[in-house]
């Protein structure tokens, strides 16, 4: 299956957003369909859900407002809430729980970095796997960003997301797959697609690596990044 590649380009969030959403209309119809009966399974109706997702705006707006700025230009470009825009962009964190239960269960990906000692031309070589629905596959694409101030960025994205993983102009990846842990707490912190997005801004791998460890998550995720560089590493993160 070829992918659908949408291409977006400015130096203004907003317009970024609005260029994206104004792609991807039909895109995020579908795969809120998929959503809504995740959600449902869960214990959770589609405004419960889309008013937990609202929570993490003042909080966003403090500690990523750019990128705030770009999911309210998402919104903008698609002609949908706001709301509907921040559910995708934490389903992640939200899907972990149950309503009334304290245990979670949510299986995803499987992730990869080889060093280039082991690769045949000496370069780092880094990906996944993705195991989940067949409504997030069938909604895929692939998403360009030129920021118009030197970085540029290239990864699958699931609709009206900020991206999933992908790859920068500075040689920087990062992929992602599910960790679960008895600590994981419903809480309000910097969701994974804001900080996936940020660690493809870095401009080096020193400061990937430092996006991912100022993190005070409330929820379990494996981070691994890797550089043109010839180096890579694994982030394990919890809230402990």
């Amino acid at each position: 299956m070829r992918l659908r590649e949408i291409y977006i380009k400015s130096a203004d969030p907003f317009e970024r957003g609005r260029q994206h959403g104004a792609q991807v209309k039909e895109e995020i119809q579908r795969v809120c369909q998929g959503y809504q009966k995740s959600f449902e399974k869960k214990g959770y109706t589609w405004e419960e859900t889309k008013d937990m997702a609202m929570e993490y705006v003042p909080y966003l707006e403090k500690e990523m407002p750019e990128l705030m700025e770009e999911a309210r230009g998402i919104a903008a470009g698609a002609e949908i809430d706001l709301a509907v825009v921040m559910v995708l962009n934490t389903r992640y964190e939200l899907l972990k729980f149950k309503k009334g239960v304290d245990n979670h269960e949510h299986n995803e990906c499987t992730c990869y970095a080889v060093l280039p000692e082991a690769t045949r031309d000496k370069v780092t070589i880094a990906g996944q796997n993705w195991d989940n629905a067949p409504f997030m596959g069938e909604n895929l694409y692939v998403l360009h960003i030129d920021e118009e101030n030197g970085t540029k960025i290239v990864g699958l994205s699931e609709p009206a997301q900020l991206i999933r993983s992908g790859m920068n102009s500075h040689g920087i990846s990062v992929n992602c797959s599910t960790l679960l842990s008895t600590k994981d707490v419903r809480g309000i912190a910097v969701p994974t697609n804001f900080i996936r997005r940020r660690v493809l801004q870095s401009r080096s791998f020193e400061e990937a690596r430092g996006v991912v460890e100022a993190l005070k998550p409330c929820i379990s995720i494996n981070y691994v990044i890797g550089s043109a560089s010839g180096e890579a590493i694994v982030y394990e993160s919890t809230p402990v």
